[in-house]
């Protein structure tokens, strides 16, 4: 479904890569997390199965948030140019959810009931790491989409597309 919503009408600028991009980080981060909380020796119980639908609903979020600012910036700059725009106003709102959330968690630890201990430990991990994999390996999926762009390649299958106004005058 992020695969869709992230496309448009544009063939150039759509980027249903990017939606898959934003599970697959989700995916990894929740992965890398819940094996440092094995490596820890937290042990794992089965209601731990509900933070990766949790992860990827907060990388999701992310990743609108993250794609959002980068249609906001102008395609008349260059891709560092478009990522340091995008990250600067797109950090600040991934960094305080992110920070909010593992607050959340943290605290959740400090319950009197193990389940919830163990929960809140495995998902404290998850939302650090999500937000990690976001500002570092989605960013990068997002530059290599972003210079796809400025050469003006098909979104999907990536090969070279006519600008539209080329486009409209061979008709």
């Amino acid at each position: 479904m992020s695969v869709v919503t992230c496309m448009m009408g544009d063939v150039v600028r759509s980027k249903p890569w990017l939606g898959l991009m934003g599970n697959v980080s989700a995916v990894m981060a929740t992965s890398a997390a819940f094996g440092l909380a094995m490596y820890l020796g937290i042990e794992f119980i089965g209601i731990n199965l509900a933070a990766p639908f949790l992860m990827i609903g907060i990388g999701i979020d992310d990743t609108f948030v993250m794609l959002a600012a980068w249609r906001r910036t102008s395609v008349k700059l260059s891709v560092p140019e478009r990522m340091g725009h995008m990250m600067s106003e797109a950090a600040v709102s991934i960094t305080i959810t992110s920070l909010t959330d593992m607050i959340s968690f943290w605290i959740g630890i400090l319950s009197p009931f193990p389940s919830v201990q163990i929960f809140c430990a495995y998902s404290g991990f998850a939302v650090c790491f999500t937000y990690l994999w976001h500002v570092t390996f989605f960013a990068g999926c997002m530059a290599v989409s972003g210079h796809c762009e400025f050469k003006n390649l098909h979104a999907i299958f990536g090969y070279k597309v006519l600008p539209e106004s080329v486009a409209i005058k061979g008709r």
